[in-house]
């Protein structure tokens, strides 16, 4: 069929989404971070550092990005890549961006025992460690590759997983790359649990859903009525526009 590539923010779900996928479609999985994290591991350092080690050596970049690279050129087909830049390396791919509150994100990362290599602390000092971490990981990049994983842009669609089950996430990454399948071409689509925006004073009942975002919610600005009958209806992800 073809592949998927995922990346978004840290603590955003996109492991456990990229398995629940390949589950769902038979395709096979791929992680850089798994790598990165064994690597960390071995060296003895967590992962923010092996980032900031990463900024003057290349080596574990290159180790990586070689492998994807390939994926260009060899045929590889009905796998997903769970990477930060298999978007960027393997450009045939079906591009998904995950988000999630940075609130959301840092309890994920806090109550996960199952993550080795990552920083500790408390929960604030895992949400600044992760903040740090996506700080330093895209500078890294934009100076190696010029590639900015902050713009999404890059992105065919882009899916916040603050209050939405990885099934449903899963589900709708499936349809929609089925369509991108279908000719063409794909426009770019957002999407969002009706439960999690906030209406603003002075937002308008009709109208397509138009939401702002700052750096811990979503705001209504128009298509409350959208809103409103997807939460009746049980609807687990919306389409939106960002401001």
């Amino acid at each position: 069929m073809g592949i998927i590539s995922i990346t978004g923010a840290l603590g955003s779900g996109k492991s456990t989404v990229a398995k629940n996928i390949c589950a769902k479609n038979g395709f096979s999985y791929f992680s850089t971070g798994t790598i990165q994290r064994k690597i960390a591991e071995e060296r003895g350092i967590d992962t923010l550092q092996l980032n900031q080690l990463c900024g003057s050596d290349k080596s574990v970049d290159d180790l990586i990005d070689g492998r994807l690279r390939q994926m260009n050129v060899d045929g590889t087909t009905d796998i997903v890549l769970d990477s930060r830049l298999a978007w960027f390396f393997v450009g045939k791919s079906f591009k998904v961006y995950l988000t999630a509150l940075p609130s959301v994100a840092a309890d994920r990362v806090f109550h996960d025992d199952k993550r080795v290599g990552e920083p500790t602390g408390d929960q604030l000092e895992v949400m600044k460690n992760l903040l740090e971490r996506q700080r330093v990981e895209n500078e890294r990049f934009k100076r190696f590759y010029n590639a900015d994983c902050f713009d999404l842009n890059n992105f065919d669609i882009i899916v916040d997983s603050s209050k939405s089950t990885v099934d449903e996430i899963a589900d709708l990454i499936i349809a929609e790359f089925g369509k991108s399948l279908s000719g063409g071409g794909y426009a770019q689509t957002r999407w969002i649990s009706p439960l999690l925006p906030v209406p603003t004073e002075g937002c308008l009942e009709d109208g397509p859903l138009v939401l702002s975002r700052d750096e811990d919610a979503y705001y209504v600005h128009s298509g409350l009525r959208i809103l409103k009958e997807a939460v009746a209806n049980g609807v687990s992800l919306i389409k939106y526009t960002l401001l």
